[in-house]
């Protein structure tokens, strides 16, 4: 695992490389993985509404954890950034 450097070195990049591709497939663990590293800007640049999109992607899929932090991502976001956001996911 490349965020806790079992393995291997830590390496948060590839983390997000790993969580983007299983995000991708549908693990929703991957999805807070992911989104947690753009939140805080670990790995990748900081992007909260994207972060958001994962967050709530991963809500959808029943992750508690997920909605707790979408909630939370909610109160920072502009209308225009969430409208953006819940077309994104819409979309996927």
């Amino acid at each position: 695992m490349n965020e806790q450097g079992i393995g291997c070195e830590v390496s948060y990049s590839d983390a997000v490389h790993w969580w983007q591709l299983a995000a991708r497939g549908g693990i929703p663990e991957a999805m807070v993985g992911l989104a947690h590293a753009l939140e805080n800007g670990r790995g990748a640049g900081r992007n909260t509404m994207e972060a958001y999109c994962w967050y709530l992607a991963a809500s959808r899929l029943g992750d508690a954890e997920a909605a707790a932090a979408a909630r939370r991502l909610e109160a920072l976001l502009s209308k225009g950034e969430l409208d953006a956001a819940r077309r994104l996911i819409a979309d996927a």
